[in-house]
Formats: structure tokens, sequence, C-alpha cells
């Protein structure tokens, strides 16, 4: 699978700019996995208990079905650098 440079990357995320329900969705999907590193299925699998947005963290369960809490880009910058377990 080829690596995403940072112009995609840039040009992604511009994609996402807007205050609409879709492109804040878009954003917010799109830096999780930038931030945690999370694989497709354990982003598209999360639901809204997963999900701590006063803490910045959101639980995923990976593979071989492990938990662990991932920091994301939901919270303050300086919270958004952890990544999965």
């Amino acid at each position: 699978m080829p690596i995403v440079g940072n112009d995609e990357l840039r040009s992604l995320l511009k994609a996402c700019e807007g205050k609409g329900f879709d492109e804040q969705r878009d954003a917010a999907i799109l830096r999780l996995f930038l931030d945690t590193r999370c694989r497709r299925a354990e982003v598209a699998g999360l639901t809204v208990d997963e999900v701590d947005l006063t803490q910045s963290v959101v639980i995923v369960l990976g593979k071989a079905r492990a938990t662990g809490p991932c920091r994301s880009a939901l919270g303050p910058p300086r919270r958004s650098t952890a990544t999965c377990a």
C-alpha cells in the first residue's frame, strides 16, 4: 500500500474544511487515523460509548480483540500524539 505524502494529506484535510456535519465528521476521522495509527476496521467499529470527549480518549478494539486507549485529535493538540495500544 502506498504511503500518503504531505501534499496529499493537506489536500485531504482541505477537502474536509467546512462547518457541516459531513465535513466535520470526515476531518475527525482523518485526524483520528493520523494521530492514532488505528486501522480502518478499528475506526469503523467505534461506538459512541468508546469515545470520551472530556478526556480526549477513544477506546479501540484492535487485533486479537485487545483494547487500548488512544489519545486523539478530539482534544488539545498537546495530547494528540499517543497511539493505539
